[in-house]
């Protein structure tokens, strides 16, 4: 699946070359390996400096005493995080990795870091990103966005930033448009929540079985019409193919979910369609870089019914490694061509009086059906809109095929005698026979 991207005309295809322009990014820091300059900042403050960066601690910082080291080490022992996340065209480290001492180590003051910037560096202020990391007991970095709490001076050529906890400092210069929260998220713990879209399509002139599509989008990248709309999107892709986007609705999302987290995808459908393997639940790894650009999808084959009246619904429920839960229900839109195809009647319904009786609606409903006298789908979207607010806003369809057991076609079409209504001088009629005016009865 191709990823959206806009490259760099410097590409880089290997870690050995980003390596080397690792190494030329920084050339105006020499030998920063292994320096480790210390100092014991108090509860009156200090400070400590190396080539290239500076702390400085304010008074009332800590309480008791702490011997503060600063490590510089080289961007490419790095470089792994950014080839193993596929961002070796994207961004470039812009300085060493500061390892700031002791590791964990929390302030009860802000804490400032100055770092040098070179020239060429500082040419590109605009597309600096200042990343947070701080190592987990798994040995992994979760690494954070903290280019909001930096300041950078074009006069002084450096930048500084705000922190109070210690762990490592990276300054990374993006060669392309990809945006922070996707770094973030590709360089692996931060977690990040995503939307999920329904497909269908229907094969019924060239296959016996329909399709069903879910897509999974980072909601950032979901909420950009540069992703979302690109023409290398699963949705658009999905859409070109003859997908249609189905009517969704979210009953229950919680938690977040991260890159390689497995998830266990379960659908379920009403009584009209089936999965053609009967697979109700498969496992789907997160592949952030995916998520975050094209989107990941599931297709699967569905079997309809033989009956004529017949509609795609269903649920959608994802559950998580670390707690995520998300149950998502989704249905065809068209609840009033359904009626009309369950009820057998393919055109007009003449007499909504019954529809609106069997399904029992109040004396208030059939009243605002009559002002809509001259739109009988308006009369039947309000029928159906009203009976779902008593259904506690359901779009179950086959709650609805229950609800009409009994009604017959009879009752609704008079045929070519039709009983009808019309308005003359703010009066309302009956008659019978043909007429122009097809008019809501009201018995």
């Amino acid at each position: 699946m191709a990823t959206i991207e806009t490259r760099s005309d410097n590409r880089h295809n290997n870690s050995e070359e980003l390596e080397q322009e690792e190494r030329r990014s920084i050339s105006s820091v020499e030998d920063v390996q292994n320096v480790e300059p210390s100092n014991v900042v108090t509860s009156d403050g200090g400070s400590v400096s190396v080539k290239g960066a500076k702390l400085i601690c304010p008074t009332g910082a800590v309480d008791d005493p702490v011997t503060i080291k600063l490590k510089l080490e080289e961007p490419y022992s790095y470089c792994g995080l950014i080839v193993h996340n596929g961002l070796e065209n994207d961004v470039i480290f812009g300085a060493p990795i500061i390892n700031c001492q002791p590791n964990g180590q929390m302030f009860k003051k802000h804490v400032t870091l100055t770092v040098a910037l070179d020239n060429e560096i500082k040419k590109s202020i605009g597309a600096l990103l200042v990343l947070h990391g701080t190592p987990t007991n798994d040995g992994k970095i979760f690494w954070e966005d903290i280019t909001h709490n930096s300041q950078f001076d074009l006069e002084k050529e450096e930048l500084q930033v705000e922190i109070n906890q210690f762990s490592l400092i990276a300054v990374l210069l993006r060669l392309t448009w990809v945006q922070a929260k996707e770094i973030v998220t590709r360089f692996n713990l931060v977690s990040f929540k995503y939307t999920l879209s329904v497909l269908f399509k229907s094969n019924h002139q060239h296959s016996p079985f329909d399709e069903l599509a879910l897509v999974f989008m980072s909601q950032d990248s979901y909420q950009e019409p540069l992703y979302r709309e690109h023409e290398d999107s699963a949705l658009m892709q999905l859409k070109r193919d003859g997908f249609e986007e189905l009517g969704s609705k979210v009953e229950q999302e919680s938690g977040y979910i991260y890159n390689e987290e497995n998830l266990t995808v379960s659908i379920q459908l009403g009584e009209d369609y089936k999965l053609v393997n009967n697979q109700q639940e498969r496992v789907v790894t997160v592949e952030s870089p995916v998520w975050w650009s094209t989107g990941h999808v599931i297709r699967v084959s569905l079997q309809s019914s033989s009956a004529d009246a017949k509609i795609l619904c269903g649920r959608v429920a994802v559950h998580g490694q670390h707690g995520h839960v998300l149950e998502d229900y989704f249905s065809q839109s068209d609840l009033c061509g359904y009626v009309r195809r369950l009820l057998g009647v393919e055109k007009v319904i003449c007499n909504l009086t019954p529809v609106a009786q069997k399904l029992g609606l109040h004396e208030e409903t059939l009243n605002q059906v009559v002002a809509c006298w001259q739109s009988e789908a308006k009369q039947l979207e309000i029928i159906l809109l009203r009976w779902r607010e008593s259904q506690g806003n359901t779009e179950d369809p086959d709650m609805l095929r229950n609800a009409f057991e009994g009604l017959e076609p009879e009752g609704i079409n008079y045929g070519d005698n039709i009983k009808t209504m019309y308005v003359d001088k703010g009066s309302i009629y009956e008659s019978e026979g043909s007429t122009q005016q097809r008019l809501f009865i009201s018995s």
